[in-house]
């Protein structure tokens, strides 16, 4: 900034020296200064004019002057200086919040083309022309997204009224609870908790329906945390409310990957998802629950190989997974159980399907896996114990013979 000023006024001042000396020399006291050509005048006023229109193209000369610092100078294969590297750090952050801003606002047409200017000084003319259509560059958009930030830093004021709200909802006054969250939120300052608990307050106050305003808090608090048990729980039940049953299964499933296998939660979870399944089903948009017409099955045993026997942990969980061979994603099918004798029988049906429309009857030719899980989690983790049966056809009906002999890396 300091050196865009010295060099606009040192412009600005030769300009009105070539400007004013020829009425200058017509004054008495004056009149021994050095005549200089007409051109002289000319050149002045052009001066004038281009310094105006610099400040006017940077716009913002404070970025500007970080651009140019930015710029490498020394030698090539020269160690970066410290101030070069502090200048191209400052760049580089100013543009990372621009495009964040961006990314999450929209921003006004002088940020784009701020924004624009800013890729030119850095070379990027491609990036500069996807900035004045309005656009982040896909690289930038991303990040952008990544690193903006998700939730506030909650003040001391703030943490003084969410303290207020809870002992509200404990004493079931929920409208009140819910005009103090509506405070939070005008002050911007609602986090994935807040958002969930608010829903919850503002459902209850008007008779415990989710549907419409509390529905759309609960839509913030997943996009802060697509993983938020409560907000999850709410999904589901607001989706249950409006008798969108496939979608309760799926959020029900979600929730269950997060809770702890045994609790009392996941019992009640794995209960509802059979319950909507199976009213998905009878509604005839697909079925999860209950054996199909044409009752497919797999059965078999699962056994330990000798040389794992001491690496089982003693509250691993047993995990036994179809997933369809011609249509890959969610498992057809899944059997949770904890880790005790072996070997351990199995069946699974199309009771034990996860989402709608994905069961063992449509699946065709599927592989079973077994594995031993030692946080308890869904998804296979680093440590973890399997096997594996191949792939197979439900329709032959053979039993299975799995042995788990390999340690996930």
């Amino acid at each position: 900034m300091p050196l865009f000023w010295f060099f606009t006024g040192m412009m600005t001042t030769v300009a009105i020296l070539c400007v004013l000396l020829p009425w200058l020399r017509t004054l008495p006291r004056f009149g021994a200064l050095p005549a200089l050509p007409w051109q002289a005048s000319l050149v002045g006023l052009l001066m004038i004019v281009a310094t105006l229109a610099i400040y006017r193209w940077l716009g913002h000369p404070d970025l500007a002057q970080s651009a140019i610092l930015s710029a490498p100078s020394a030698a090539p294969g020269a160690a970066p200086s410290a101030a070069g590297t502090a200048a191209a750090g400052s760049m580089q952050s100013a543009l990372a919040s621009l495009e964040a801003r961006l990314a999450k606002d929209g921003g006004s047409p002088g940020d784009w083309e701020l924004l624009a200017k800013s890729y030119e000084f850095l070379g990027r003319p491609d990036a500069a022309a996807q900035a004045r259509k309005h656009e982040l560059p896909i690289g930038e958009a991303a990040t952008a997204a990544a690193t903006a930030p998700a939730s506030p830093a909650l003040t001391r004021d703030s943490l003084e009224l969410i303290a207020e709200a809870n002992r509200a909802r404990s004493g079931k006054q929920f409208a009140a609870a819910a005009a103090l969250y509506a405070q939070l939120a005008a002050r911007g300052q609602m986090n994935a908790d807040t958002w969930a608990d608010y829903a919850d307050a503002a459902a209850s106050a008007q008779g415990g329906k989710l549907a419409g305003v509390p529905e759309s808090y609960i839509a913030k608090a997943l996009a802060l945390d697509p993983k938020h048990v409560k907000a999850l729980w709410l999904r589901a039940s607001a989706d249950e409310e409006s008798g969108r049953m496939a979608a309760a299964a799926g959020a029900w499933q979600q929730l269950l990957a997060l809770l702890p296998p045994d609790s009392s939660d996941a019992k009640i979870v794995v209960a509802n998802l059979r319950r909507d399944s199976e009213s998905t089903k009878a509604a005839g948009q697909g079925g999860v629950a209950g054996a199909s017409a044409a009752g497919m099955t797999v059965s078999g045993e699962v056994s330990l190989s000798t040389a794992l026997r001491g690496k089982v942990p003693a509250a691993g969980t047993l995990f036994i997974v179809a997933k369809s061979v011609e249509s890959p994603g969610a498992p057809v099918a899944v059997y949770r159980g904890s880790v005790g004798a072996w070997p351990v029988t199995f069946t699974l049906d199309d009771s034990q399907s996860m989402l709608p429309g994905r069961n063992l009857s449509n699946a065709g030719r599927v592989t079973i896996e077994a594995r031993i899980s030692q946080s308890g989690q869904a998804l296979p983790a680093s440590g973890d114990l399997r096997g594996s049966s191949g792939v197979i056809n439900p329709a032959d009906r053979h039993p299975l013979k799995i042995v788990i002999d390999e340690v996930i890396s």
